[in-house]
């Protein structure tokens, strides 16, 4: 299996069904720290997109595809 990693740059495609979530993930691209707790990002999802201070944490869609 590889990871087909995608950026999610609009909100409305985070406002999807709950079974979705599990496939995102919430990074910080200036240290690499992955935020895996949906619950927490996708509650605080619009503060990170529209704070100064979290520019660095950009949202990404992880999907599994096989070889």
């Amino acid at each position: 299996l590889t990871p087909c990693v995608r950026e999610i740059t609009e909100a409305k495609l985070c406002q999807q069904r709950a079974s979705d979530l599990k496939c995102m993930v919430l990074i910080n691209v200036e240290i690499g720290e992955l935020i895996d707790d949906l619950l927490f990002w996708h509650s605080k999802l619009q503060i990170l997109k529209g704070e100064s201070q979290f520019r660095q944490y950009r949202l990404f869609s992880v999907l599994w595809k096989s070889d």
